[in-house]
């Protein structure tokens, strides 16, 4: 046991996803509207929100893209 070669891995979780700038300007003009529609009384505050949070959810866990990377110590 004594001369037995011990090899340590790190293993790492990361992601490496950015949102494109075409998604990103999707995302600006759905906030303004609904910015604007809170503004107007259209929307109440809660469904601003609901609205808002489903828009940014979507565009997170589409765009994340993880990957698990191994490296020898």
């Amino acid at each position: 046991m004594a001369d037995e070669l011990v090899k340590a891995y790190k293993l790492t979780y990361g992601t490496k996803g950015k949102v494109p700038h075409m998604a990103q300007l999707v995302i600006s003009v759905i906030a303004a509207a609904v910015g604007w529609f809170f503004a107007a009384q259209f929307l109440s505050s809660w469904l601003a929100f609901a609205i808002m949070i489903a828009v940014l959810g979507l565009a997170v866990f589409k765009f994340e893209k993880p990957s698990w990377e191994c490296e020898e110590v």
